[in-house]
């Protein structure tokens, strides 16, 4: 990883791990009746999106349908892993699925650790959010 926290060779696009609280959140709609605006609470599911830009963004269960970080994240440069030991190398040079989930994880953390370093833990730390390898809401 370079100075400027940004990682170099091949990575995760994204790591979307579930938030194991739902966050209360408040919607407002317009009551036409009495002509005012109503509040009320709402349970949220939450999710961190950890980018290997070094960014990371929490989003609702809906807006990771919508923004497409519901399916298995690609790993970017992998056809240039030649490093049996990195993590990508590892993943492809996995002779069992025991392996290749293994270094999955790896890779996961790598980008996960570079959004910690770079701005600092989130609001919520890696451990209190729960794995979501599919991210389906």
């Amino acid at each position: 990883m370079s100075a400027n926290h940004q990682m170099q060779g091949a990575r995760l696009e994204y790591v979307c791990r579930k938030i194991k609280e739902s966050v209360t959140t408040t919607t407002v709609s317009w009551d036409a009746k009495n002509k005012k605006l109503v509040r009320k609470p709402k349970q949220v599911e939450m999710y961190m999106i950890y980018l290997p830009t070094g960014h990371s963004y929490r989003l609702t269960a809906e807006q990771v349908v919508t923004q497409g970080f519901d399916r298995q994240p690609n790993i970017l440069n992998f056809e240039r892993v030649n490093d049996t030991k990195s993590p990508a190398g590892m993943f492809k040079h996995a002779i069992n699925q025991e392996a290749k989930e293994a270094a999955w994880k790896l890779l996961e953390e790598q980008v996960v650790k570079l959004c910690n370093r770079k701005h600092g833990k989130s609001d919520r730390s890696i451990e209190e959010v729960e794995e979501d390898d599919t991210a389906a809401a």
